[in-house]
């Protein structure tokens, strides 16, 4: 089972974990909208700015019902925090697209 993640949110995980998280779009799309795929997820250093990138989401998969996401986060160096970020398309006609994000903050447990 994994955690849900709130947009605008922040979570913290150690560098060494590996955790498996989820993204629920049901408050924000229509009870009839799904999600035409998975989405795209960007990674982007806040703080620092100038670090490199080194937290990765991987495993992301369309949950039963297609108005959720799982995924899992990867890596990350201490003292960083990030802003993950999640695009989507709806199935919609016209279909629409939108960006949520939240942040990571990567430190020692």
């Amino acid at each position: 089972m994994s955690s849900q993640i709130i947009a605008g949110g922040q979570i913290s995980k150690d560098p060494s974990d590996k955790l498996v998280l989820g993204f629920n779009w049901s408050s924000w799309l229509a009870a009839t909208a799904e999600l035409v795929n998975k989405g795209t997820f960007t990674v982007t250093s806040v703080q620092p700015r100038e670090d490199p990138v080194t937290l990765t989401v991987d495993q992301d998969s369309l949950l039963t019902g297609n108005q959720s996401v799982q995924f899992r986060l990867v890596g990350g160096r201490r003292g960083t925090r990030y802003n993950v970020a999640h695009k989507i398309t709806t199935n919609e006609s016209p279909a629409q697209e939108a960006e949520r994000s939240f942040f990571v903050l990567v430190e020692d447990k």
